[in-house]
């Protein structure tokens, strides 16, 4: 057969070898570069994530300040009713009190007579004395 020297097939074998051994160099270079684009890709995805976290974070800082504004303003007419209740209260038990003080003398007199409808009815109230008169100014 072929008489091909020893050397031949060891350049052979070397460069067959080597062949291989670029082959796979250059599928774990392609791998490489796709987990790198992965995770380029998830880095991205993260960051949006981050970004509408943080987003959404704001819309709650807002919407609580919002909501403690309304609880204080609730809190201050909470105060203001409760001491428009006690005055009212207060003037209750100041109203009960004067209901229930008896009248004047006077004024119970004066209750109990008509009420006069004209000029006739007061002068036959009067007394028969005389006429009533204005008091003089003094100077």
């Amino acid at each position: 057969m072929f008489n091909i020297p020893s050397r031949f097939i060891l350049v052979a074998f070397l460069l067959s070898a080597l062949g291989s051994v670029i082959t796979l160099q250059n599928l774990k270079i392609k791998s490489l570069r796709l987990e790198r684009d992965a995770a380029q890709q998830n880095k991205v995805e993260k960051e949006s994530l981050i970004r509408a976290l943080h987003q959404q974070a704001h819309v709650q800082e807002v919407a609580q300040l919002a909501l403690q504004q309304q609880i204080s303003q609730i809190r201050q007419r909470h105060i203001q009713q409760e001491a428009t209740i006690r005055r009212m209260h207060e003037m209750q038990n100041t109203m009960h009190h004067w209901a229930n003080t008896r009248l004047p003398k006077p004024i119970i007199r004066l209750r109990e007579h008509d009420a006069f409808t004209g000029t006739r009815a007061y002068l036959q109230h009067l007394p028969e004395s005389g006429p009533v008169h204005a008091p003089r100014e003094r100077s």
